[in-house]
């Protein structure tokens, strides 16, 4: 018979004590005893609950307490996320993401509820409203793999995505090709349905400027990317490291939209790795495992960043359990799951206006008699972005001693006109677990250090900055990052703020503010897709001798090498052509080489009947005359009835004699 009074301990995300009880615990031997427990809570947010009964083993477990569901501006907002696609999907996975907010899914997963037939493909416009029917119930977009949205009837999708991470194993004229043939079948498909682009590991400038030597910036309506940043803070940038893992590269995209047009940017991939001691996900070391708390700080300000440079979508990388990736894990919330929730509640129909503090930029808001200025915010290295376009493989975070923290606070408008101010400070460039895990999966792995913004290991919680700034109000409303409000009397119209990694809200300032912070916005990117005008039906690609290129050795390979030639020795190229059209297209087939090289013969025609794919119409020999590190051997393909399609370019090594 167990008969004996135990004790429960309820903590919150920062470690702080919500809660405490002492309970009668009985049960029968072989019998299972249920009993009701009131819990000691009643604010939003994260707890753990600790149970401790004298002679069995200390039970925890963790809950969260989430604000309403109702979202009235879900539809088109920039919340998203990711089951893992490994996983089952069920109609549970969808409440978990409709509880929080998300009106985003990435992929397009047949989800039906327990005994349900699925149907057969190709499916009909009726087979469609089946699959995606408890998405649809609870306002949730798919965005599927472009092979998906092929299946089902045009008028499905709004949008879908190319590929996965093709940066990380694909040359881009190899990608390039790919494409361009799922662009064209798509449009073919469903003409108002909009392709991204590959979801694009990091931000790979130089495979993307590679990528449109063949002309791809046609056969894309959004660029997709992946924002990886663990476990650093999404504000690092490239002026404090050449890490090439950042959230706030994704500004260096704005280069090459004004050299080759705006296009809408969408992130499919954002995540960060947390304590998860059955399983190293992908091998991670111990030293990239954030702590959980400011997992969910970096998370929500991952969003308030893409707020503001115009991000359409962020997709969270994930839901579900995914080896501590999951914002559940083991059907616990971390977390960040609560933050999601009040993130997407407190800015529902919320529109970026842009900053009263940030770095670089110090309104008129700020009491004059504090010590801020542009300079307080000194980057590092200013003016260095460009040499550090080319990010390399180095890991270790430099230490800028003279660095100070990041303060922010940024204006947005409400539905209702209303300004609604976010303010935090990026006191830790990144805070990981801090102890080894005894794990049979951690085995040998030693935890990293945390680190203060300037670089310097954290060895003592920083302080918070406080900061003191007008609101022209005699009273304001502020909410934790869990949702929780409190009221604040103000003096004069200003208020004081202590400000730290996880972001408040302030509610209730005077309108006028708007105007203000829109004097300085960081918008970067447009929301709307612009003309689909330069795609044409015929497309083609340059082959080495193998007949295929070979794989792409990494994100840090600047070369993306297609073959090695020998000065002097003929080689052989060919080119290979797909007609989606309906008609035959005849024409030329030329390349274009560096000065110096001979090619035979000097064109060919050709003829490629409708519906072809992947035809080899022309092979040329080719002999370069001097060796060079990196030369580009261009096809060009003019067509009778398309004229001048896009080039398809590769590059090559040219290495002595043997």
């Amino acid at each position: 018979m167990l008969d004996g009074e135990a004790t429960l301990r309820i903590s919150d995300h920062l470690g702080n004590a919500a809660g405490a009880a002492k309970i009668r615990v009985t049960a029968k031997p072989g019998v299972v005893a249920e009993q009701t427990i009131r819990l000691p809570v009643e604010r939003y947010g994260w707890y753990e609950l600790q149970l401790d009964l004298p002679g069995t083993q200390t039970f925890r477990r963790s809950f969260c307490l989430l604000p309403p569901v109702e979202r009235k501006f879900a539809k088109g907002s920039i919340f998203g996320g990711i089951i893992y696609p490994w996983n089952s999907k069920t109609v549970e996975k969808l409440n978990l993401m409709h509880w929080i907010g998300m009106s985003t899914i990435r992929r397009a997963y047949p989800i039906v509820r327990p005994g349900v037939a699925l149907p057969a493909e190709p499916y009909t416009a009726e087979d469609a409203a089946l699959l995606l029917r408890e998405q649809e119930s609870r306002d949730i977009e798919p965005v599927p793999r472009v092979d998906e949205s092929w299946k089902m009837p045009a008028g499905t999708f709004r949008l879908n995505e190319s590929s996965n991470e093709a940066n990380i194993r694909r040359l881009p004229v190899d990608y390039a090709e790919e494409l361009k043939i799922e662009y064209v079948k798509t449009k073919l498909h469903d003409p108002k349905l909009k392709v991204g682009s590959t979801g694009m590991a990091g931000v790979d400038l130089h495979w993307l400027e590679e990528l449109q030597e063949s002309g791809i910036w046609d056969y894309f309506d959004a660029l997709f990317v992946h924002l990886h940043c663990f476990p650093r803070a999404p504000e690092v940038n490239n002026t404090m490291t050449r890490e090439f893992w950042l959230h706030d590269r994704v500004t260096l995209l704005r280069e090459l939209m004004d050299k080759y047009g705006e296009k809408p940017v969408y992130d499919s991939e954002n995540g960060y790795l947390t304590r998860y001691p059955d399983r190293r996900v992908e091998n991670y070391p111990l030293r990239s495992v954030s702590d959980s708390t400011i997992a969910a700080a970096f998370m929500v300000r991952s969003y308030l960043q893409s707020l503001a440079y115009g991000i359409s979508n962020k997709m969270w990388f994930t839901v579900d359990s995914y080896g501590g990736f999951g914002i559940t894990e083991y059907d616990q919330p971390l977390p960040a799951y609560p933050a999601y929730a009040a993130m997407t509640r407190m800015l529902d129909g919320a529109k970026y206006a842009g900053e009263l503090l940030s770095p670089g930029q110090v309104s008129s808001v700020m009491d004059r008699n504090e010590e801020f200025s542009r300079s307080w915010f000194g980057q590092a290295t200013p003016g260095l972005e460009k040499e550090l376009l080319a990010a390399d493989r180095e890991t270790a975070p430099e230490k800028v001693p003279d660095l100070e923290p990041y303060v922010y606070i940024r204006a947005f408008r409400q539905p209702d006109n209303s300004p609604l101010l976010v303010c935090w400070a990026t006191l830790y460039r990144q805070k990981v677990v801090a102890e080894s895990i005894d794990t049979p999966a951690w085995n040998g792995q030693k935890p990293g250090i945390s680190l203060l913004w300037n670089g310097a290991p954290a060895t003592v919680p920083p302080e918070p900055r406080v900061v003191r700034f007008r609101v022209g109000a005699d009273e304001v409303e502020v909410a934790d990052m869990m949702g929780n409000r409190r009221k604040m009397k103000t003096d004069h119209g200003f208020i004081t703020l202590r400000l730290d990694d996880c972001p408040q809200f302030v509610y209730g300032a005077d309108p006028a503010l708007l105007a203000e912070a829109e004097r300085f916005s960081l918008r970067l990117f447009p929301a709307e897709f612009r003309p689909e005008t330069g795609w044409k039906t015929l497309i083609q690609a340059v082959l080495p001798a193998e007949g295929k290129h070979p794989g792409r050795k990494s994100v840090f390979d600047k070369p993306n090498l297609s073959a090695t030639l020998e000065a002097g020795r003929p080689y052989s190229v060919s080119v290979r052509l797909t007609n989606l059209g309906t008609e035959p297209e005849r024409g030329d087939v030329k390349l274009r080489l560096p000065e110096g090289w001979k090619c035979e013969p000097a064109a060919i025609r050709f003829e490629i009947a409708p519906g072809r794919e992947k035809a080899i119409v022309a092979v040329f020999q080719v002999t370069p005359d001097t060796t060079a590190e990196k030369v580009k051997i261009v096809s060009v393909v003019e067509s009778g009835r398309l004229g001048r399609i896009a080039d398809s370019v590769m590059n090559v090594r040219v290495a002595a004699p043997k």
